[in-house]
């Protein structure tokens, strides 16, 4: 009847939505190191764009990474504050 039919059209929706195993540990390995990254003074939202940096290391060991997440967010933020080459000041 009608609980036999929700319940496949819940199955079906549930294995639509289920993530990849590697998308499980891409965010693991964002897991781990954002609490580090918010540790050493980061809001969220860097913590989280620092992780993201790191996608393209999943061999790379945690220091690595977190050290990776910090420069990246470094260079991200000089470009941002920088002055212009040939601005009077």
């Amino acid at each position: 009847g009608r609980t036999a039919e929700r319940r496949a059209a819940r199955e079906r929706t549930k294995t639509h939505i289920e993530p990849a195993p590697a998308q499980v540990d891409q965010r693991a390995r964002r897991d781990e190191v954002i609490p580090w990254l918010r540790r050493l003074g980061l809001r969220v939202d860097e913590a989280k764009r620092g992780a993201a940096m790191c996608d393209d290391m999943p061999d790379a060991s945690l220091e690595d990474r977190v050290r990776f997440a910090l420069s990246g967010l470094a260079r991200e933020r000089f470009r941002r504050t920088a002055p212009l080459a040939g601005a009077a000041g």
